[in-house]
């Protein structure tokens, strides 16, 4: 990943682009799961380079075929672009490809693999962070359900990416997170208090962070309710 930046960075973007994602687009078509993931990975690096985010409408096409990908690693790396170019490009992405990309994105959190699972959580972390609160609102539910389930049978990874991505939907949907809190806060609370061992400082801090973050976002008068 590092020598693609590198060749960008030499050749500059206008003559290098063109080159890689047409290498790219060849590589997607090998029916070899390792062309594929390779290839991907490769793409997940061009949100940095693109100032127009019309430019990568081909390639966001692309890889949402290559999220229900048969093999776990393709579909890891068909997340990871999505999640990197949304980080790199903030809010023109979000804008642009929320409707097409949250639904899939929500569709594969009951991924059978933890680790994708887990990498799709930290992707639609990346998205929602961008999204007007409105645009989230029709989702909260069906983001929430899974995450909920994750924080009682996930590993410790998929845990702290759930409870960061719940964080992420309470600060930005306000007010609208009002009919989830009380029974989201109890579900974080009773984490917090089970997850005594050393070995999950991280989750009790992810939980710490998830209430405070759900207070913020639903407001004061709300949060005195239960605080």
């Amino acid at each position: 990943m590092s020598l693609i930046n590198e060749v960008i960075e030499v050749l500059e973007e206008n003559q290098s682009l063109p080159v890689l994602s047409g290498l790219v687009l060849q590589m997607v078509k090998v029916d070899n799961w390792k062309y594929q993931y390779s290839a991907l990975m490769a793409l997940s690096q061009v949100g940095e380079y693109v100032d127009d985010v019309a430019e990568i409408d081909p390639i966001i096409k692309i890889i949402l075929e290559f999220l229900q990908h048969p093999h776990p690693k393709v579909r890891f790396a068909a997340i990871q672009c999505i999640g990197m170019i949304a980080y790199d490009m903030k809010g023109d992405f979000a804008a642009r490809y929320y409707q097409d990309v949250l639904p899939i994105l929500i569709n594969i959190l009951n991924d059978s693999v933890q680790h994708v699972a887990g990498h799709n959580l930290s992707a639609l972390t990346n998205i929602i962070e961008s999204c007007s609160t409105e645009a989230i609102k029709p989702y909260i539910t069906q983001i929430l359900e899974p995450c909920i389930t994750f924080l009682g049978s996930g590993c410790s990874f998929v845990k702290e990416n759930a409870l960061t991505l719940i964080s992420t939907v309470a600060k930005n949907s306000a007010k609208n997170f009002i009919p989830y809190w009380q029974k989201t806060a109890e579900i974080v609370f009773g984490l917090l208090n089970n997850s005594t061992d050393k070995r999950y400082k991280g989750i009790r801090g992810h939980c710490i962070e998830c209430l405070t973050l759900m207070g913020l976002g639903i407001g004061e008068e709300e949060f005195l309710k239960c605080a």
